[in-house]
């Protein structure tokens, strides 16, 4: 019986082992892979993105409507690393496209006009939605 038990207690040592060694090797493998923080950031929102200027920054934050594909290859490959601007909090788009989209009930009482778009309201069901 004992030859039994120190043969388990040695498998469940080497089980732990392998687990523990497997955590290092994948917390230094996560951790490796995660981004580097940029030490500069552009934004850029409005039409015709200048490629060769926004390449001078690590990080460049765009408007997807304003990049086509080859932009965004061609960016990455100048060194800059994109990403599309996404708006979490407000609808582009008047009272006839809120309708289309049954989006209403969502409406904040705010309107940007510099961007000409509604801002809704976040806490809205069907502007979660």
């Amino acid at each position: 019986m004992e030859n039994v038990f120190r043969g388990t207690h040695f498998c469940s040592a080497i089980k732990r082992l392998l687990a523990a060694l497997t955590l290092c090797f994948t917390g230094a493998a996560v951790h490796a892979a995660a981004p580097v923080a940029p030490s500069n950031v552009a934004f850029w929102y409005a039409d015709k993105p200048p490629l060769p200027e926004l390449a001078q920054f690590d990080w460049a934050v765009v408007e997807p409507g304003h990049m086509a594909a080859a932009d965004v290859k061609t960016l990455s490959g100048m060194g800059s690393q994109p990403f599309a601007y996404l708006s979490v909090g407000e609808f582009h788009g008047g009272k006839r496209e809120l309708d289309q989209q049954a989006l209403g009930a969502a409406v904040s009482p705010t309107r940007n006009k510099a961007w000409n778009s509604q801002v809704m309201n976040l806490a809205a069901p069907a502007w979660r939605e």
